[in-house]
């Protein structure tokens, strides 16, 4: 992971090597169920794996957890996990086959302190399931900005961090949020 050192992302060797296989169980699985638009590991590292940890360097220092709306391939949640392993994380998609791989994912890698549920998460508004629950709310591009600062400020907790990861993530500039919501910072 060259392009995590040229960022500042300085990656284990160990953390390096679990992310490639992660990327090889992406490519497999992809041919039966739709989870990334990528066809090579490096295409996989390069525009899902690196945008996933950009945000590394905006994560609390502390133990944290961390809400992934809209999941899919379980991205930024999973390459997250491996990097922060004391990060708590709860991945949330609608897609019943992607729940699969997920689980299968989170056993096969012996991932602790992470959980996916099968969920929209309108319905856990609704319902008021994990308000005010996470340090972080994070989501790649699943929703309008505007949309997902309105969902992701009933799970942030106060103060909370919530991040918007858009494609492009090299030109991301910080934007203040509106009056009124609880989040610290807001990257588009």
């Amino acid at each position: 992971m060259e392009g995590a050192s040229s960022l500042g992302l300085p990656m284990e060797k160990k953390t390096v090597a679990t992310l490639r296989s992660y990327g090889q169980e992406i490519l497999f699985w992809n041919r039966s169920v739709n989870l990334v638009s990528a066809d090579t590991i490096g295409d996989l590292a390069v525009r899902h794996f690196l945008d996933s940890l950009t945000v590394l360097p905006l994560l609390p220092r502390k133990p944290f957890a961390l809400l992934d709306i809209g999941t899919g391939a379980g991205l930024p949640g999973i390459p997250l996990k491996m990097a922060r392993p004391d990060a708590y994380v709860v991945l949330v998609d609608s897609s019943r086959k992607k729940q699969s791989f997920l689980k299968e994912m989170i056993r096969h890698f012996r991932l602790d302190g992470i959980v996916a549920e099968q969920a929209r998460i309108e319905d856990w508004i609704s319902r008021d399931v994990h308000r005010n629950a996470f340090d972080v709310v994070l989501s790649r591009a699943v929703f309008p900005l505007a949309r997902f600062l309105d969902c992701s400020r009933y799970f942030v907790k106060e103060p909370g961090r919530n991040q918007k990861r858009r494609k492009n993530h090299h030109r991301k500039k910080p934007c203040p949020c509106e009056t009124g919501h609880p989040f610290s910072s807001v990257y588009q």
